[in-house]
């Protein structure tokens, strides 16, 4: 009876190494039967966002190598692809991307934002943050920039620096959603929930569907124990977002 238990976890065993090595295999002749030895820029995203769409991300990230590796500068070719590894978390990816440009042209506003994007998901605060104020020093009004130092400032603490850099922001792009939310979260911050929620209520009337603002100003109508609004806002944001786990978590708690 032992013998025949342990031949048959060994026939398992061999079982699964094969089925691994079938769907690795598998995998390089889908996509060299897409690509064959070379592969084209536009065909390559194409093919990128349509295994992304279908939850393949390691044929993904496959095929975005392939893409990099041939085309080493394309910039926005790269850009595009940089871009999606920061958004897939492949940050030292990003930021290899990022920095060959930049060595080239250490000028090129947008790697440095992205570059500053991945040093930031890197804890290198003190990188990121020079390359943001390079940015602003290069565009006094770049609003991505803006927002993203004012970030750091404000998960360092430095709150009086992030709640001028949000104002900057709000002033130089008043119809910006992003730049009414941004502020909003330092003002939350600093317990002006009032304030935070005049500025929320500007960032959904400005992009309706911004499901991030909806959950900040359940918070503020929360902390201004106004519970009703606030469980609506909440809701709201789940129909837009319904993995949303923050707003998951507070509606628990507004119902208990």
């Amino acid at each position: 009876m032992t013998k025949t238990l342990e031949s048959l976890r060994g026939k398992i065993c061999i079982a699964v190494v094969l089925l691994l090595f079938a769907l690795y295999f598998n995998r390089q002749f889908l996509i060299n039967a897409t690509f064959g030895k070379t592969i084209d820029p536009n065909s390559g995203k194409k093919t990128f966002m349509i295994l992304l769409k279908n939850k393949k991300v390691n044929e993904a990230l496959e095929v975005a190598r392939r893409c990099t590796s041939s085309y080493p500068d394309d910039r926005d070719l790269n850009l595009f692809f940089a871009n999606w590894y920061v958004r897939l978390g492949k940050i030292d990816l990003a930021a290899t991307l990022a920095q060959h440009f930049l060595d080239a042209s250490p000028e090129d506003i947008e790697f440095s934002l992205l570059l500053g994007l991945a040093y930031n998901g890197q804890n290198r605060n003190r990188e990121a943050r020079y390359l943001f104020q390079n940015i602003i020093n290069i565009d006094p009004a770049h609003l991505k920039a803006i927002l993203y130092l004012g970030t750091i400032e404000s998960t360092e603490g430095n709150d009086a620096e992030a709640l001028s850099l949000f104002s900057e922001a709000v002033k130089n792009h008043p119809n910006s959603s992003q730049a009414h939310n941004y502020i909003s979260t330092q003002l939350l911050k600093d317990n002006e929930y009032e304030k935070a929620e005049k500025h929320l209520r500007k960032a959904i009337k400005l992009s309706k569907s911004n499901s991030v603002a909806m959950v900040n100003l359940a918070i503020a109508l929360a902390k201004q124990n106004k519970k009703a609004k606030s469980k609506n806002w909440v809701e709201r944001a789940l129909q837009i977002a319904p993995y949303d786990q923050r707003a998951i978590t507070m509606l628990k708690k507004l119902n208990e």
